[in-house]
C-alpha cells in the first residue's frame, strides 16, 4: 500500500504519543552522553534495517515481519523506561509474572503471542494507544524511514484472529478469515506446517505487496480444537457483535480481540483453555474466551498456576488508565 495511503489512514499523534514527545525533547535538552546512549543505540538499529527495505531483493514476508519487529520492540523498550510509560511498563512485568510465557512446561503462552500483546494490543489512555503505535507516532523524532513508520501502524492495529486453514505446501498456507469469509495465501514461520482446520493468529500484510490477498502469519498460531470449534466460535462471534453489521461488526471483533474491557482476555484464553499439542508440537486451545476448561488438576494449574489476582489487578489499573 503506498505511503500518501497509509498517512491518510492513521489517525493523529495520541496524548501519549504526545507527553512522551516532550519529555524526550526535554531528555535531549538536558540530558548527559550517557544518558542517550540507548537512543543512539536503537537509532542504530533503526538505520541497519532500513537499508533493508531499501535493498532491490527483500527476504521472505515473515523474515523481514520478524526483522522490523526486533526494531519496534528494542525502541520501545527504550520508551518503557521513561516516566511517561512507567505504568505500562508495570503493567507487561505483572503479565509476565502472571503468565509466565515461554510456551510448555513453563506456561501455554507462547513468546510471540505474549511480545505481540505488549506491542500491539496492551492499551492505555483515552485514545487507547499501545506501544507499537507511540513507536510510529514518535518516528521523525526516532529517525525511523517512512517504510518502517508505515508498517509499525500496520502492527499497532493488528490483532489476533480466527482463522480456517487449508495447507498448500510446506511455506504457504490458504486462510479463510472465520468472521468474514475473506481469502489469503499466508507465509507461515520456518518449520511451522499448519494441518487443515481452525486456527489463532496474528495475520499481517506481506510488505510492500499490493496483492492484500498475499499475507504473513506471524509468530506461531494456536490450533482451535474440538468437533464443533467452528460453530462455537461464530456463535461467539455473533454474541459479541450482536445486531452490528459489515465494518461496525468487524471494527467491535477487533477491539474485542485487542482486550477491550479487558486487556488479558486472551491471555486468560491462552492459559485457561489449553487442551495439549497437535502431532506437529503446536498448542491446542478448547472452546472459547468465556469457556474455561480449566480443572483443578488440568495441565494449566500443573505447569503454571493460574493467573489470579495479579491478573485481575492488571486489568483493573488498564481500565482505570487516562
Amino acid at each position: 500500500m503506498p505511503a500518501s495511503v497509509l498517512s491518510r489512514q492513521f489517525p493523529r499523534m495520541g496524548p501519549i504519543a504526545q507527553k512522551l514527545l516532550k519529555e524526550l525533547q526535554q531528555l535531549q535538552a538536558t540530558a548527559t552522553v550517557t544518558d542517550l546512549n540507548e537512543v543512539r543505540r536503537a537509532r542504530a538499529q533503526v538505520a541497519a534495517v532500513a537499508e533493508a527495505i531499501d535493498a532491490d531483493t527483500l527476504p521472505p514476508g515473515q523474515h523481514l515481519w520478524m526483522d522490523v519487529f526486533k526494531i519496534y520492540a528494542a525502541l520501545g523498550s527504550v520508551l518503557l523506561g521513561s516516566a511517561t510509560l512507567r505504568s505500562m511498563a508495570s503493567r507487561i512485568e505483572a503479565a509476565e509474572e502472571a503468565y509466565t510465557p515461554g510456551g510448555p512446561p513453563m506456561s501455554p503462552v507462547l513468546d510471540s503471542a505474549f511480545v505481540g500483546w505488549w506491542m500491539a494490543d496492551l492499551a492505555v489512555g483515552p485514545c487507547q494507544e499501545n506501544l507499537c503505535s507511540i513507536v510510529a507516532d514518535l518516528a521523525s523524532v526516532l529517525r525511523m524511514p517512512p517504510e518502517l513508520r508505515d508498517l509499525a501502524h500496520i502492527f499497532a492495529a493488528s490483532h489476533l484472529d480466527v482463522f480456517r486453514a487449508t495447507p498448500d505446501d510446506s511455506r504457504r498456507t490458504h486462510l479463510t478469515r472465520l468472521a468474514t469469509g475473506e481469502e489469503y495465501l499466508a507465509e507461515v514461520a520456518a518449520g511451522v506446517v499448519l494441518p487443515a482446520g481452525l486456527w489463532l493468529g496474528r495475520l499481517l500484510p506481506y510488505p510492500n505487496r499490493y496483492d492484500h490477498s498475499e499475507a504473513v502469519l506471524w509468530g506461531t498460531p494456536y490450533f482451535l480444537d474440538g468437533p464443533e470449534a467452528e460453530s462455537k466460535w461464530r456463535a461467539y462471534f455473533d454474541r459479541q457483535t450482536g445486531a452490528l453489521k459489515g465494518a461496525d461488526r468487524l471494527n467491535r471483533l477487533a477491539r474485542h480481540f485487542k482486550g477491550e474491557k479487558n486487556p488479558v482476555r486472551m491471555l486468560d484464553f491462552m492459559m485457561r483453555n489449553y487442551g495439549g499439542q497437535t502431532a506437529e508440537g503446536l498448542l491446542c486451545l478448547r472452546g472459547v474466551p468465556e469457556e474455561s476448561h480449566l480443572r483443578p488438576e488440568g495441565p494449566c494449574l500443573r505447569l503454571c498456576g493460574a493467573p489470579g489476582a495479579a491478573a485481575e489487578t492488571l486489568v483493573a489499573e488498564t481500565l482505570g488508565e487516562g
